[in-house]
């Protein structure tokens, strides 16, 4: 599969995801998500499950207060994944998201604040017209799908295409241990969001519970899938239990 067409693959994945953030929301722009569909596009769900899960860690905590606008993680999670399937490297991936999310969170910004307004305008003159067509345009397909091409489509397109060769060659340059430290590095990063995460939480109320997972994890051995089973059995029994305790 050639580079060109890896990266119009990875921009019709963001415009349909980006659908979804608008219209639908089936939740395939999380990165937990959207790391696998983008690694299974293009051919290696590997990559795409270890950037995912990596970068949803990352923007776990991450939340809109007031107009300050946190680094975006759909823009991030898909062109890190991306360029981590073209170049084969996770550590591309890792390294990557966070300032992608940074530069999405400056387009998302100029959406809100510029492009928004211009099309609201624009919106409510076609409603003082009564024209119906006018009001599709600029409420639906401007501000939609025009909107999400220039601002997200595009840049996918372009970080993909003519930044897959530049890490490449970076990547040759690079030590292996420095590749090490960067997966190091975005794992800590990972375990911030979580701390953080938890920090929006009961935690003095709840902590046996995340002690627990700690234990089946690291002294028996239980994966995540069944760590998640074993918590959604404790929280029925818990449900139960004050249901007949109310009664």
């Amino acid at each position: 599969m050639s580079v060109l067409t890896q990266a119009i693959i990875a921009s019709i994945v963001m415009f349909l995801v980006w659908l979804d953030y608008e219209w639908i929301h089936i939740w395939t722009y999380r990165p937990i998500v959207l790391g696998p569909l983008m690694g299974l596009a293009l051919g290696n769900l590997q990559i795409g499950l270890e950037v995912g899960a990596t970068v949803e860690l990352m923007f776990l905590a991450t939340v809109w207060v007031g107009s300050a606008i946190p680094p975006n993680e759909i823009l991030a999670a898909g062109i890190a994944t991306a360029l981590a399937c073209v170049t084969g490297n996770v550590s591309v991936g890792i390294a990557s998201a966070i300032p992608i999310g940074v530069i999405g969170a400056s387009l998302v910004s100029i959406r809100y604040s510029f492009l928004n307004t211009f099309a609201l305008s624009r919106f409510e003159k076609a409603v003082e017209n009564k024209d119906k067509k006018g009001m599709y345009f600029w409420g639906r397909f401007v501000t939609v799908v025009l909107f999400h091409i220039v601002l997200f489509v595009v840049p996918t397109f372009v970080a993909v295409y003519f930044g897959a060769d530049a890490c490449i060659v970076l990547l040759e340059k690079i030590p292996p241990t420095v590749l090490s430290a960067i997966n190091c590095g975005g794992c800590m990063v990972g375990a911030v969001g979580l701390a953080l995460l938890l920090k929006s939480l009961d935690f003095p109320t709840y902590w046996p519970f995340f002690f627990l997972g700690f234990i089946f994890s690291a002294y028996l051995g239980i994966g995540n899938l069944g760590i998640t089973i074993i918590g959604v059995v404790v929280v029925g029994i818990i449900y139960h239990y004050k249901e007949r305790v109310a009664k």
